[in-house]
């Protein structure tokens, strides 16, 4: 889980080992065209869970997006028993 002040450290001009760096890791998906690349990355933030784009024009950070994750199933129920009686 990641804290919104971990995602603050984000800034515009950023290199991609830098964001790797303060995201942990790789990015969870990629897309590109001929100029720009997108890094997605699926995190919980501040307990909800995120949907994180960072997009990268000559290998820099350009623009940060941060979206709820409306997508996801909710968490599966729980039954703890049928219950007893004496």
């Amino acid at each position: 889980m990641m804290s919104g002040k971990t995602l603050d450290r984000i800034e515009l001009g950023q290199t991609k080992d830098e964001v790797r760096a303060i995201m942990k890791g790789s990015p969870d998906n990629k897309r590109f065209t001929e100029t720009t690349e997108q890094w997605e990355y699926k995190r919980y933030v501040n307990l909800e869970y995120k949907i994180i784009l960072i997009d990268f024009y000559q290998g820099r950070v350009v623009s940060f997006n941060m979206l709820d994750d409306r997508l996801l199933p909710p968490p599966p129920s729980i039954t703890i028993g049928a219950g007893y009686s004496n």
